[in-house]
């Protein structure tokens, strides 16, 4: 008998053989049941976005950075070029490839230059479910697995958890993340010669990594590029085309990391099951009220403001923008520079409590004005003697250092003059002003007698948090808007209704509805009877300042 004949023969012998083994097995796969509990989807790295769905954070999960995607938000030709790397038959068999497997033992008993693998898709999506125990039985019980994955999912739903369940390279899982990872781009988006690349990965990840071995990545995608033309998944000139292209693999892995401190309360948030349903989608992506580009915007502002002003001392410096209609955190700037390096970088400065200095005197000045004051209003900014912390006496100056006499309301406050506005608190009175600056949500606010006057300078401690949102009343009727985190649609939708759980939004905040105190609504009417009476009259209008004064 010839060798030819003898090949010939011994070829049916392992096709019967591999035939009547797969009939047996399948079966045999009736009694062997998959863990459904294995087939759940795992927990995505969590992905926090702004306002407009710019991700801000991803967080991985048991140190693997995966997104979950659904099959129909997957590039086509992504999907293609998979089935064409590692199961061109996918569609068609019940979970094993019969002619995979006669040609796998056939290369086996004649060794070629190179060898093809019979696992198909289903028996590597049993692998990366299950494990693969080691031993004898350990390949039968596969194929009894993958014969019986194949009669509980659709082809389809297989696929699905495959794709997202494939390895690539540093900590990555998924074709969701693989493409984000290395193209900058979402899965759907992928091109032909991007798909191919990616497809080709999973086969040796520690190899084919397109960052540290591009090289062998490419050789790897002509590979799978050629097998998308003979499944005819590709045209000629298409093959052509992606063969010629050079792909542009992001340098680096980079994770989204935005708006540090802020993000850091929605982690929190997130932890203590604080995040409204509303402001979550698949699961653990977290929509929030803050807007990437004003944030950015911000963050710019305030570096360069430091770098101007640091050769006066100035080390660092926070800021925030808020809706104060609406109360939502647009952008959130805990610290202009970030890292131990800088004085406060690792803080949130926000939320840092130090003296306010002339912010407070809006405050007194609305109060003034309620009171029938008005901007033409005549103050007087000369120095006199004025109880301070304790029941101290204290003489307090302006910032130039000069007395600026009679000055209209409007110039006082547009110049910050000291004097003008403690001649504010004398006509307003300090309880009142302390009793003010409670309504406003201040957390620690002495009494009238610990603070005094200078309670409007900028006598006690608050946080610049606290201060912008104080600064919402003035626009707002005297009402403190709640400060959020989330889109208000989506916070106010699920408010808590047990009064244990308050928090929407920032900390220890409360109702946005309670009024500051009673509007008294005077407008600019001078023939109102106030605290300032004819005084207003008695100066000649020369000697009145009534322009602001540079400070």
């Amino acid at each position: 008998m010839s060798l030819r004949s003898r090949l010939a023969r011994g070829a049916l012998w392992a096709f019967g053989l591999t035939l009547g083994a797969l009939t047996l097995g399948y079966l045999a796969s009736f009694f062997v049941s998959v863990d459904e509990r294995r087939l759940v989807q795992p927990p995505d790295a969590l992905t926090v976005l702004d306002r407009e769905g710019v991700p801000l954070r991803q967080a991985r999960v048991d140190g693997v950075d995966r997104r979950w995607v659904a099959l129909s938000d997957v590039s086509p030709r992504l999907l293609d070029a998979i089935i064409a790397a590692e199961d061109g038959r996918f569609r068609d068999h019940v979970g094993v490839d019969l002619l995979a497997t006669v040609r796998a033992l056939g290369q086996a008993v004649v060794p070629v230059g190179h060898r093809s693998g019979a696992s198909t898709i289903t028996q590597q999506t049993i692998k990366l479910t299950h494990g693969r125990p080691h031993g004898l039985w350990s390949k039968p019980l596969e194929v009894l697995r993958a014969l019986a994955l194949e009669r509980m999912l659709s082809k389809d739903e297989i696929l699905e958890q495959y794709v997202n369940r494939l390895p690539y390279g540093d900590q990555i899982v998924g074709v969701a993340r693989a493409s984000e990872a290395y193209f900058g781009v979402p899965a759907r988006d992928l091109g032909v010669a991007e798909a191919a690349l990616i497809a080709g990965i999973p086969r040796a990840p520690s190899a084919t990594e397109p960052r540290r071995h591009l090289a062998a990545a490419l050789v790897r995608r002509d590979e799978v590029l050629r097998r998308m033309h003979r499944r005819g998944f590709i045209t000629e000139a298409e093959l052509e085309e992606a063969l010629a292209s050079q792909p542009r693999i992001l340098t680096e892995h980079v994770r989204a990391y935005r708006a540090a401190r802020f993000v850091d309360r929605v982690m929190a948030d997130h932890r203590d099951d604080h995040v409204p349903a509303g402001a979550r989608s698949r699961g653990r992506v977290i929509h929030t009220s803050l807007d990437a580009t004003l944030q950015e915007e911000s963050e710019e502002l305030l570096r360069a403001a430091v770098t101007r002003l640091e050769p006066r001392g100035v080390r660092n410096a926070a800021g925030v923008v808020i809706d104060a209609h609406t109360g939502e955190l647009l952008a959130y700037v805990g610290a202009a520079r970030e890292g131990a390096e800088h004085a406060g970088g690792q803080l949130d400065l926000l939320r840092a409590r130090r003296q306010p200095g002339s912010t407070l005197k809006p405050f007194a000045y609305s109060m003034l004005f309620e009171s029938g004051g008005h901007a033409a209003t005549l103050l007087d900014d000369t120095a006199r003697g004025m109880t301070g912390a304790g029941g101290t006496h204290f003489e307090a100056e302006n910032y130039d250092g000069r007395e600026h006499g009679p000055v209209r309301a409007r110039a006082a406050l547009s110049g910050s003059l000291n004097l003008a506005a403690l001649d504010v608190v004398r006509r307003v009175g300090t309880p009142a002003l302390v009793s003010r600056l409670r309504d406003l949500q201040f957390d620690e606010v002495p009494s009238a007698a610990e603070v005094g006057a200078a309670v409007v300078l900028g006598g006690l401690g608050v946080s610049p948090l606290e201060l912008g949102r104080a600064y919402t009343a003035l626009v707002n009727d005297g009402r403190v808007v709640t400060l959020e985190r989330y889109p208000v649609h989506a916070a106010r939708a699920h408010e808590p209704q047990d009064d244990a759980v308050q928090e929407r939004g920032v900390g220890d905040d409360t109702d946005a509805s309670d009024d500051v105190s009673p509007r008294a609504d005077h407008g600019n009417d001078a023939t109102q009877e106030s605290p300032h009476g004819p005084a207003d009259e008695q100066h000649d209008d020369e000697a009145v300042v009534d322009e602001p004064t540079p400070v």
